[in-house]
């Protein structure tokens, strides 16, 4: 994960030298490779338990935060 980061980071060094030097085409390739780089990640399968991951753990968290404010402003609407 830090390479990862290391390396986004280098590659945004390069597209700063790019535009620096008017080169659009490389700056365009060198900002594809960054969000491949971003995007690139194994599929998340259906059906598999998901609420392993600390991240899952809070977006659970946060949906039922949510869910619960949307319960008190229907309550408030009612009165």
């Amino acid at each position: 994960m830090i390479g990862n980061s290391i390396e986004i980071n280098n590659l945004s060094v390069k597209v700063e030298i790019a535009e620096d030097n008017g080169d659009n085409r490389l700056k365009h390739f060198i900002i594809g490779r960054v969000f491949f780089r971003l995007m690139d990640f194994d599929p998340i399968e259906e059906g598999v338990e998901v609420t392993q991951t600390p991240f899952a753990r809070i977006y659970k968290l946060v949906q039922t935060a949510i869910h619960v404010q949307q319960i008190l402003n229907s309550d408030k609407n009612k009165t």
